[in-house]
């Protein structure tokens, strides 16, 4: 892949200190590559994909106050995020250089996590808690919470990352909302275009917590429609009616996260995660890795 080709296809003179080797991922709204920077260190550079230009500026303008993705991310200092070095403008619209992770993504170990749960080890949502609560306390809202948006690394360290629907808490709040993000894990509020807060990060985590503690997502629609439509009609079967080993207070906390009126749920990511502590989840202090996030 020439690396004048990439230059001139993306602009921006911040591009010019990475060499580009390859693609680790690509989606609807952006490409991501392993990059080597002028330091000679390697890093993940996300670059922005031609067709999100104007639903990008459309959020930036109208839920963050103009701040783009990759200046709201370098905000936010935490362990269990993943670490953004510096951002900025290309001609399809930004760059955002992070640290490279290596290790696998939730999606592909639910089982794995599913049996560390049965051993009472909940240090990925101890970990993740922590990062929303960090997000919630920076006046964000992280809006795509799921297990495609968390790495786990070879260390056993958990982190969050994907700020490309991160919205301001204040300005959520203010105005009616869109239904992007992931359907699966979609706050009803979210599905009906209603106003929305920091709670709709408190109900992605509870449905997440379902799917890992019984296997399997309270809706297994077909497709995205089927799976909102099911998630608005639908009941959330409680936890131990698939699975006989999950202690009535675990499905407790589980039940009220989830639940669909947000006035229901808890009222903060600290106060959820002491409810699980308190319900007899292991791991919150191991969860959070200490060390210089500056």
């Amino acid at each position: 892949m020439a690396q004048s080709f990439l230059q001139k296809l993306f602009g921006g003179k911040g591009l010019r200190k990475y060499k580009i080797l390859h693609i680790l991922a690509s989606g609807s709204m952006s490409t991501v590559y392993t990059a080597e920077s002028s330091s000679y260190s390697l890093v993940a550079l996300k670059i922005s994909n031609p067709n999100s230009r104007k639903v990008m500026d459309r959020i930036n303008r109208d839920y963050r106050s103009g701040k783009t993705e990759g200046e709201i991310a370098f905000s936010f200092r935490h362990p269990n995020i993943v670490k953004t070095y510096e951002y900025g403008p290309c001609a399809e619209g930004e760059w955002i250089s992070m640290e490279l992770m290596r290790g696998a993504l939730l999606q592909d170990r639910i089982i794995e996590v599913s049996r560390a749960m049965r051993d009472n080890d909940y240090k990925v949502f101890f970990a993740t808690g922590a990062a929303l609560q960090h997000i919630h306390d920076k006046g964000y809202v992280h809006r795509d919470f799921s297990p495609r948006n968390i790495f786990l690394l070879e260390k056993g360290v958990t982190k969050i990352f994907d700020f490309g629907l991160t919205v301001q808490i204040e300005m959520a709040r203010a105005k009616f909302g869109n239904r992007t993000g992931s359907p699966s894990y979609m706050a009803p509020e979210v599905i009906r275009r209603a106003h929305t807060d920091h709670r709709v990060d408190i109900y992605a985590f509870g449905i997440l917590l379902y799917e890992c503690l019984t296997g399997r997502k309270p809706t297994e629609g077909r497709g995205s429609l089927e799976t909102i439509m099911a998630m608005l009609n639908q009941g959330l079967t409680p936890p131990s009616q698939l699975r006989d080993d999950v202690s009535p207070a675990i499905e407790k906390v589980v039940m009220k996260a989830a639940s669909k009126l947000p006035d229901d749920r808890y009222k903060s990511m600290n106060e959820l995660l002491d409810a699980l502590e308190a319900a007899g989840a292991k791991g919150r202090a191991e969860a959070t890795p200490s060390g210089d996030m500056a």
